[in-house]
């Protein structure tokens, strides 16, 4: 039983506290796993403009970053590391330069840096993926990684890369394409307004 239960819960992707991760119905803060270089994922102003439009690792460890939400065109309640998806920063005061759904994208001129959209998301299939960092160990079933999969990876055979840290002149760690050499990540709950308690028992129920 417990190896069927373990099967299951591999076709879902989960949070610190081992139950399913909403598809669209819920807000996780995305922490660092390792300890001591940063905290949570927000944005930044890095270069000549007006809003902070990089997505960065925030400098001090104590620091959360934004409530961030992943959605799935696949019409599945939880996400899966099998589908691509979007990711959209959820901030808890919206303005003009940060709006209540600030998409992710990637910036191909630049490094290939993460930023936010103001204008949607980049492709509503989605242009990423959430991956277990280490596949196969089940004790660290709650650890992954972040990948791209935008369409000029299709010509390279290569379907999805890791989203890594580069830290910048000024000493921002800002998230970009960085294959081989990810930011592993867990998924915090942001807050307990929705009630998914029973998501994880409902899985394990349908094995």
């Amino acid at each position: 039983m417990k190896k069927v239960i373990a099967k299951v819960l591999a076709q879902v992707v989960l949070d610190s506290d081992g139950e399913p991760v909403g598809n669209g119905f819920r807000s996780y803060y995305i922490l660092p796993v390792l300890r001591g270089k940063g905290g949570g994922l927000e944005v930044a102003q890095t270069g000549p403009e007006t809003c902070p439009l990089a997505v960065v690792q925030a400098p001090l460890e104590i620091s959360r970053g934004i409530p961030a939400r992943f959605s799935s065109i696949v019409r599945i309640p939880y996400i899966s590391p099998r589908f691509p998806l979007n990711i959209e920063f959820l901030p808890s005061e919206p303005s003009t330069c940060l709006p209540f759904h600030a998409a992710w994208k990637v910036e191909k001129e630049s490094l290939l840096a993460v930023t936010i959209s103001t204008e949607g998301v980049e492709d509503f299939r989605g242009s990423f993926r959430i991956q277990r960092a280490n596949e196969g160990e089940e004790e660290s079933t709650d650890d992954y990684k972040i990948q791209y999969c935008g369409r000029e990876y299709d010509s390279k055979n290569q379907d999805c890369v890791d989203l890594g840290i580069s830290i910048d002149g000024d000493q921002n760690r800002r998230l970009v394409v960085k294959d081989g050499d990810p930011l592993v990540v867990k998924f915090v709950k942001a807050n307990d307004d929705d009630d998914v308690s029973t998501g994880r028992k409902s899985i394990i129920a349908a094995a």
